[in-house]
């Protein structure tokens, strides 16, 4: 699992814009699989995992299901958790400090994430007004990991 977030400084359009921290992290050691996955279900869970490139062609792959995308839907609250436990990590690290941070950078595949997320960063005490929340997710959709270097792109 790897979350990512950038907290950044100013947003300016016609001057030169600074953004102090991108940070991700995998977590290995988390006993999580994975959220998203290609294939079959059952397979997926089992070891060794067979995926799509083990066939011996793209249509052998596709008639085993092996190129259907899935998701495990019961670990999505867990992912958040992971995610603001990042932001806090890094926080305790003395690596970001709460006060110098304008605006909030996130992917979230879906509002309901972010309203997730927000309540447990003000839980802990981590508040950005939800107008220097930015996301793109409404305006291009859940384009994944590419998600934060197109924010940064747009934000700035």
């Amino acid at each position: 699992m790897v979350p990512a977030h950038s907290f950044c400084r100013t947003r300016h359009r016609t001057a030169v814009s600074r953004c102090n921290s991108i940070g991700s992290r995998s977590n290995p050691s988390e006993p999580l699989s994975a959220v998203m996955y290609v294939g079959d279900k059952d397979e997926v869970a089992g070891s060794p995992v067979v995926g799509w490139l083990d066939y011996p062609d793209y249509q052998s792959a596709t008639d085993a299901g092996a190129s259907i995308p899935g998701q495990n839907i019961g670990m999505l609250e867990d992912v958040v958790k992971l995610a603001v436990d990042g932001a806090f990590e890094l926080i305790d690290d003395g690596r970001l400090d709460p006060k110098q941070i304008d605006w909030w950078v996130t992917h979230y595949s879906s509002h309901i994430f972010k309203e997730q997320a927000y309540e447990l960063f003000c839980r802990g005490g981590l508040v950005v007004p939800l107008d220097r929340v930015f996301t793109n997710l409404y305006t291009k959709g859940n384009v994944g990991s590419a998600s934060p270097y197109i924010m940064l792109e747009e934000l700035f």
